[in-house]
């Protein structure tokens, strides 16, 4: 388990990857099917959207704007709630008894869910 930031989120682009991102409907469904199966429940996972830079501005890791929104509407997210101190809760997370999101303080400490580029592989 990691906190988005720091040490661990450079491993994660050392190895040539990110947070994940999910920009549509089918990519949240599936990854949310997959948190369900290995977490249990009520496991949390980041992801990598966040309105760190401008407060509401949410953004994916690779600067692209948020589209589609999975927020828990149970729980009024996001809210930006306080219980992160001053900085409130700027990164978000993938429930896995909800298949929803949360926004969260950045400094929690949760699983990671990560993705990279496909390699392509040649024949010669």
């Amino acid at each position: 388990m990691t906190r988005w930031t720091g040490r661990a989120a450079e491993t994660i682009v050392l190895m040539g990857s990110h947070l994940t991102i999910l920009h549509s409907k089918k990519q949240h469904e599936a990854l949310g099917k997959e948190v369900s199966r290995i977490g249990g429940f009520n496991t949390y996972f980041w992801i990598g959207l966040s309105d760190r830079e401008i407060e509401g501005d949410w953004r994916w890791v690779d600067n692209t704007t948020l589209t589609s929104k999975f927020w828990n509407h149970w729980s009024s997210e996001p809210d930006n709630n306080l219980s992160g101190g001053v900085e409130g809760e700027d990164c978000v997370v993938l429930e896995s008894n909800t298949q929803t999101w949360s926004d969260v303080p950045c400094v929690f400490t949760y699983h990671h869910i990560c993705q990279m580029d496909a390699t392509p592989i040649t024949c010669h």
